[in-house]
């Protein structure tokens, strides 16, 4: 099967991590190609990356160079990972049936659509595709509800991460905080969709009582100080910076299911995280629900932060738990063959 990866991401983010990996390991079945304005992020994947600009909304000759890139390909199935509801670009991969189409939605609340009109047509286009998906339980609930269909028509296909590589920092810099004290760690654009501000209202709250503590957020366009945190851009060696941290502390309003929480747990390092999105079916998973927090609280951010902090050996368990539950249910191949078994269904259908 050729299998054609369409992400629109325009930053190294776990959405991206997440399309690039699952393409990798479907390598070794079947014929691959990623369709992206960025230049994939590992020379061992793939094809061509999509320079024709990333505003496929409105640019016209980005969605035609878009076509014409996958049925130059001769795509069996193309997926479609959607960071929001909305990205009208790919239309013409849905209407267009030489292929099968999958849309995964990995964030449908991330951004509320907000256009009546231009919702309704968008949905009814995405209703044409022949396998429409979210990565959590929740996320396939919010679609149903925003697009009007039974949730049994949304299809369930969690994210898989690998264990983040350990590639040391050439840029000295990026190890002070490190060696200066314990790490909080947060990544992603720095806004308020990720709850930026909350990790630094809360990073105030704990500087005052803890100043051994350092906080670093990885993620943003360029590097600035919101005291106490420091934020810098991506960076290849997020994951010595995850290896390393105390803890990862994910304040989001919202969310799909967090490729950060998972690369954390696949190197034991402990998480904290906010209570939305796939979050909270992770709880479950665990019976445990003291690496969760209230979102919108920057207090509760800090009270869970400290008790990790006060108490070590609930950092290991907590860390060896969620590495268990990575082991068993979100490898890379875990999730590749979850949709393995979703394409050969909607191929067959």
């Amino acid at each position: 099967m050729r299998i054609v990866h369409v992400c629109q991401a325009t930053t190294r983010g776990g959405l991206l991590r997440v399309a690039e990996t699952l393409a990798r390991v479907q390598r070794a079945r079947h014929e691959v190609a990623f369709a992206s304005p960025l230049v994939p992020g590992t020379d061992e994947l793939i094809a061509a990356h999509w320079p024709h600009g990333v505003d496929g909304n409105r640019a016209l000759r980005a969605l035609r160079a878009l076509r014409r890139r996958v049925t130059d390909w001769r795509a069996d199935a193309v997926i479609i990972h959607a960071g929001s509801p909305g990205e009208g670009a790919f239309a013409p991969l849905i209407l267009r049936r030489r292929w099968t189409v999958a849309i995964v939605e990995h964030a449908p609340d991330v951004f509320p659509l907000a256009r009546p009109l231009r919702d309704r047509v968008l949905f009814a286009i995405k209703r044409r595709a022949d396998l429409w998906a979210a990565v959590s339980r929740a996320g396939a609930r919010s679609i149903a509800r925003r697009a009007g269909v039974p949730e049994a028509r949304i299809a369930v296909l969690e994210n898989g991460v690998p264990a983040p590589p350990d590639i040391p920092p050439g840029d000295a810099s990026l190890r002070l905080p490190f060696e200066a004290g314990p790490v909080l760690l947060g990544a992603g654009r720095p806004d308020a969709i990720k709850g930026f501000d909350l990790f630094v209202a809360a990073a105030r709250e704990l500087a005052s009582r803890h100043p051994a503590l350092r906080f670093l957020w990885v993620g943003g366009e360029r590097a600035f100080e919101a005291e106490p945190v420091r934020v810098v851009p991506f960076t290849d060696r997020l994951g010595w910076m995850i290896r390393r941290a105390r803890a990862v502390v994910i304040p989001s309003r919202a969310e799909g299911l967090p490729a950060l929480l998972l690369e954390a747990w696949a190197v034991r390092t402990p998480v904290l995280a906010a209570r939305v999105g796939g979050i909270p079916e992770l709880t479950e998973r665990l019976g445990d629900d003291r690496w969760t927090f209230a979102p919108e609280d920057p207090a509760r951010i800090a009270a869970a932060a400290e008790a990790l902090l006060s108490d070590e050996r609930l950092g290991i368990e907590l860390a060896e738990r969620g590495h268990a539950l990575w082991q068993e249910r979100y490898t890379p191949e875990a999730m590749a063959q979850r949709w393995e078994d979703a394409l050969t269904h909607a191929t067959a259908s």
